[in-house]
C-alpha cells in the first residue's frame, strides 16, 4: 500500500470529525484576512475614504463579530479535533497490536523494548503530525490566494517582492528533503537505542533487588 492509499484511509476512517476540524480550523486561519479587511476599512472611514454605506461604528460592530465567530469556530475545533486525532492514533495502535498477535513467527518481532516503543509511540505520532497538515492546509490556502489577490490590487510591485522569500522557502525546503529524512531516520534510530538502554539498565537493576544480592553489586 502506497503513502497516498494510506493517507486516504485514514482520513476516511472518521470523516465527520476530520472535515468539521477543517471548517473550524479554517475560518480560524481566514479570520486574520477579514479582521485585517475591516481595520483597513475603519480607518478609511475615520479619514472619510470608506466605502458606501459603511461608517466606523458599521465597521466595529463587524469586526466584533468577526472576532465572535473566530472564538466559537475555536470551540468547534477543541471539540472535533482532540476526537479526531485520539481516533486515529486508538486506530493505528489497535492495528499494530493485531498484527502482532497475527504473526505465527515469534522471532520476527523485534525483541528490543526500544524499537517496540518507538514504533507505538513515535510512528503513530508522527503518521498523526503528517496527517494534521491537511487540517491547516485548506485554510492557509485560502488565506494566502486572498492575502496576494489584495495586496496585489494596492500594490502589485510589492506584492511580488514580499511572496519572493515564501517562494525560496518552498523551493529551500523541497531541496533539503532528502537530507531531513535522513537526519529523521538517524535520529529515530537513536531514540530506539537510547529507550532500550534504559529499559535493560532498569531490568537489570530490577533482577539485582529481586534476587537480594545488592550487597554485593
Amino acid at each position: 500500500m502506497t503513502m497516498g492509499q494510506t493517507t486516504w484511509r485514514l482520513l476516511k476512517y472518521r470523516p465527520g470529525l476530520f472535515l468539521a476540524t477543517i471548517f473550524f480550523r479554517g475560518i480560524d486561519d481566514v479570520a486574520p484576512f477579514l479582521a485585517g479587511v475591516i481595520m483597513k476599512g475603519f480607518f478609511d472611514a475615520l479619514t472619510g475614504q470608506a466605502e458606501a454605506g459603511f461608517t466606523a461604528w458599521s465597521l466595529v460592530a463587524l469586526f466584533v463579530a468577526v472576532e465572535l465567530g473566530n472564538r466559537i469556530a475555536l470551540f468547534g475545533s477543541a471539540f472535533a479535533w482532540p476526537r479526531w486525532w485520539y481516533a486515529i492514533e486508538t486506530l493505528l495502535r489497535k492495528n499494530l497490536i493485531t498484527a502482532i498477535l497475527e504473526v505465527r513467527d515469534p522471532g520476527r518481532i523485534s525483541t528490543a523494548s526500544g524499537e517496540v516503543t518507538n514504533r507505538f509511540r513515535d510512528d503513530v505520532l508522527g503518521i498523526i503530525q503528517y496527517l494534521n497538515r491537511y487540517i491547516h492546509m485548506w485554510g492557509n490556502l485560502v488565506f494566502a490566494a486572498l492575502a496576494i489577490s489584495y495586496m496585489s490590487k494596492i500594490d502589485p510591485y510589492i506584492t511580488f517582492i514580499t511572496i519572493i522569500p515564501a517562494i525560496c522557502v518552498v523551493i529551500v525546503v523541497d531541496f533539503a528533503r532528502n537530507y531531513i529524512h535522513k537526519y529523521r531516520t538517524a535520529q529515530r534510530i537513536a531514540t530506539e537505542r537510547s529507550t532500550n538502554f534504559i529499559n535493560e539498565m532498569f531490568q537489570s537493576i530490577l533482577a539485582v533487588k529481586v534476587s537480594t544480592t545488592q550487597a554485593h553489586v
